[in-house]
């Protein structure tokens, strides 16, 4: 399911199926038909990061969407096509800020639960030390 902000959340760690709201792109499978009527969102930046949590999300609204810990899968991430942390902090608030807009209810609650959320990534990279990071959550909502 989805936080108030527009964060996702998973059910890692579950010893059954379940059905969910998105799943991470990274673990996912999908029938032929659902791509005749669904397709990733072309407008995120960098390298689309949350196109898996939007287009899941859409597509679990027509289509089941379910979670297995019964699939076995390896996910090998290649480092030199990561961006460093100022522009992967930046692109996950641009995106997410784009995917909030688009997706989320317009309500008071989920507007203060996202601007919250945005507050803790500066919190969290600031624990983290990581200042890159900070400034790269600022430039992001600033964009």
């Amino acid at each position: 399911k989805f936080h108030l902000s527009g964060f996702p959340t998973y059910c890692y760690g579950t010893e059954k199926e379940c059905l969910v709201e998105c799943l991470p792109g990274g673990l996912t499978a999908y029938r032929r038909e659902v791509f005749k009527q669904f397709q990733f969102d072309e407008n995120l930046e960098g390298y689309g990061f949350m196109e898996d949590d939007d287009f899941s999300y859409r597509m679990s609204k027509n289509f089941k969407c379910v979670f297995t810990p019964y699939a076995k899968v390896i996910h090998n991430v290649s480092p030199s096509e990561r961006a460093n942390t100022y522009n992967l902090m930046k692109m996950v608030v641009t995106n997410h800020s784009y995917l909030f807009k688009k997706n989320s209810p317009k309500q008071v609650k989920h507007v203060c639960a996202f601007y919250w959320s945005l507050l803790g990534l500066i919190i969290y990279n600031t624990i983290l030390r990581d200042f890159n990071g900070v400034k790269g959550v600022i430039a992001g909502i600033l964009d």
